[in-house]
């Protein structure tokens, strides 16, 4: 679903209040590929919060919880079974690299498994 997803219309449908924020949570932990799909929804988030600067606050919260369970995901998971499960494939990486300073994910790239599978 999220590499095939159109952000710009779930944006839209985030910003009217017709998919909640709680579903793309619960979404992204049954993702076959979490990372991708949180690092997606972070970036998604916080372009809302500049159209939307009333609701700024609110989407860059919500931002920062997708951010957070990208780097528990790297920190819990061994790097067996990341490697395995193609959780940082090459896109992932790029696009997480590419979006880090915008979805203030910085702390996904500094991950040691991160840098382990970089190197």
């Amino acid at each position: 679903f999220g590499h095939q997803a159109n952000w710009w219309d779930l944006s839209l449908l985030v910003d009217s209040g017709a998919i909640s924020t709680e579903l793309l949570k619960a979404l992204t932990l049954c993702s076959t590929q979490p990372l991708n799909f949180a690092v997606h929804v972070a970036r998604m988030l916080h372009q809302l919060a500049q159209r939307r600067p009333l609701r700024a606050k609110l989407h860059r919260k919500t931002a920062s919880w997708f951010v957070a369970l990208g780097r528990e995901l790297l920190d819990v998971a061994p790097l067996r079974q990341i490697s395995v499960s193609g959780v940082l494939a090459d896109k992932t990486m790029v696009r997480t690299v590419r979006w880090a300073e915008q979805i203030h994910g910085k702390e996904i790239v500094a991950t040691h498994v991160f840098q382990d599978v970089v190197e």
